[in-house]
């Protein structure tokens, strides 16, 4: 909705520009609306706070009516808040950026100088096309876990289903749910991406 308000205003319905003004004036959303960071709208206009007591099933109507009001900005909006997960090749714009909170335990940020360094090599490393899809475009290891799953089908390999069904249903399910470019929700497909690949082939033979 945020998406078809600013890039296509003239085809968004009235009743979702009035909605949507009843959040936050035109120009703060032109100000802090970004493409692909759902989070800007999330945290700049009242957090979780802002719908706590509203149901999805109230929402459903808005969403259909602004996606076949525009649907071209209506996908933009999808494709760039989901290709966290799906993109194989392309630029790389995720959030790499992992934070402790304040908590009552004592547990700060303790940089460690060797550990930095390595991660500055694979920061940069990223920033290239094959360093992009080796180290962060998660639809590669996502694509693989796929193929898997029709080899392992097709050989009846069942039992594979249960390293990769897991996986595949989070990364969906987060997807659609808590996504944007944060790739700290899907780091731990690349730790498991090696690891299952080699268990799962091991059955075949």
């Amino acid at each position: 909705m945020a998406n078809v308000f600013i890039s296509d205003p003239e085809n968004t319905p009235e009743d979702i520009k009035t909605f949507l003004l009843s959040i936050a004036t035109e120009e703060e959303w032109h100000e802090k609306y970004i493409l692909g960071e759902w989070d800007s709208c999330k945290w700049e206009f009242g957090g979780t706070e802002l719908f706590q007591d509203e149901s999805i099933k109230a929402f459903v109507p808005k969403f259909l009516s602004t996606i076949f009001a525009s649907p071209n900005a209506a996908y933009q909006s999808i494709r760039e808040n989901t290709r966290v997960v799906w993109q194989v090749f392309g630029n790389v714009e995720w959030d790499t950026w992992v934070y402790i909170e304040e908590n009552d335990y004592g547990i700060i940020p303790s940089p460690n100088p060797t550990c930095s360094a390595i991660v500055n090599v694979l920061l940069n490393l990223s920033l290239t096309l094959s360093g992009a899809v080796l180290c962060w475009n998660i639809g590669v290891p996502t694509l693989m876990f796929v193929i898997m799953i029709w080899v392992s089908v097709v050989r009846k390999k069942y039992k594979n289903l249960i390293y990769i069904i897991p996986i595949i249903a989070y990364n969906l399910l987060t997807m659609l749910l808590l996504c944007g470019p944060s790739h700290r929700y899907f780091y731990f497909n690349n730790v498991l991406f090696l690891p299952i690949i080699l268990i799962m082939l091991s059955q075949f033979y």
